[in-house]
């Protein structure tokens, strides 16, 4: 299970040490601090600032002044930003800032199968196959999926034939469809796979056209910046290819309160019509396991399930 190998955040107390949330109310995420502590004054740290409105944001650019600013967000009011030490401090005193979080990196995380998740069951039963005008090509008349990862393999004979409908590159800045992992590839594989290969492998709507979002590197991690970056283009491009539903198989090591850029950029999408998939992570099942975008309150957030077999003897 890619994941696996990523070390959780420490334990104190049954709650993280590191959190992706700001439990002394200072606007700093208790892991930012953290870093900070750690961090020589003129050094920089990689954040994400969460402004109160959309107005808000040019101003606090100006206030800490100069900056290197990496995006700015149309979905949520924020921007990501490296700053020092003493610019976070500057931000955090401002009115109109609601959080300070470090831009951490996040994992390609998966576990599954196509019979114990009932993917066989949806096809049959319910008809659900992603096809939505009966064509053999795909496009946006079919349901469209956003596989938010390290991105998807076009050549794939599950994933051929131009199900492939639009592609963007946060890592390489590549125009082609591709997947140097193969995370991702298997994601896409598990939502629209056409069971050309193997057709035990099919995916759960193999009608469906995808939308390759690659935000994840080569070893499969990125961060939260890329990621809500990707969500933000997402909701923008809604309309243009019909988006329906969003795929993040990665997450944040250490727990959020669901209050972090990444977990409001997919309530947003939820609120412009997209239906966020979310992994929840391997981390579990203890508690405070569930980090960013996982914890987002509008996101159908997916754990993993262990079967046992059990054996019954009758008692005559």
């Amino acid at each position: 299970m890619v994941g696996d190998s990523h070390p959780t955040c420490a334990q104190q107390g049954g709650e993280p040490m590191s959190s992706v949330m700001d439990r002394n109310n200072n606007k700093i995420y208790d892991s930012l601090e953290q870093i900070l502590a750690q961090t020589r004054p003129t050094d920089k740290v990689p954040v994400l600032v969460m402004a109160r409105s959309q107005e808000d944001v040019s101003d606090l650019e100006k206030v800490a002044a100069p900056l290197e600013v990496k995006f700015r967000y149309k979905v949520v009011p924020a921007f990501a930003a490296s700053v020092t030490p003493d610019q976070v401090e500057l931000l955090a005193r401002q009115e109109n800032v609601e959080h300070i979080e470090f831009d951490a990196p996040v994992y390609a995380v998966m576990d599954g199968a196509n019979r114990w998740f009932g993917a066989d069951k949806a096809r049959t039963d319910f008809g659900v196959t992603g096809d939505r005008d009966g064509a053999a090509s795909y496009s946006r008349n079919d349901i469209v999926v956003a596989v938010i990862d390290t991105g998807i393999d076009g050549n794939h004979v599950d994933l051929a034939s131009g199900k492939i409908i639009a592609w963007q590159d946060w890592v390489n800045s590549r125009t082609t469809p591709y997947d140097d992992h193969g995370h991702g590839t298997h994601v896409a594989g598990i939502v629209a796979g056409a069971g050309v290969a193997n057709p035990a492998y099919k995916g759960v709507a193999p009608g469906a056209a995808l939308v390759g979002l690659k935000v994840l590197n080569s070893a499969g991690s990125g961060s939260l910046s890329n990621v809500a970056a990707a969500v933000d283009w997402a909701v923008e491009n809604k309309d243009p290819y019909n988006i329906r539903v969003i795929s993040l198989s990665l997450g944040t090591n250490g727990s959020s309160d669901g209050t972090d850029t990444v977990s409001q950029a997919v309530n947003r999408a939820a609120d412009a019509g997209i239906i966020p998939v979310i992994a929840a992570g391997n981390a579990g099942p203890g508690r405070y396991t569930v980090g960013s975008p996982g914890a987002a309150e509008k996101a159908i957030t997916v754990a993993a399930s262990q079967v046992r077999r059990i054996r019954f003897r009758w008692i005559t």
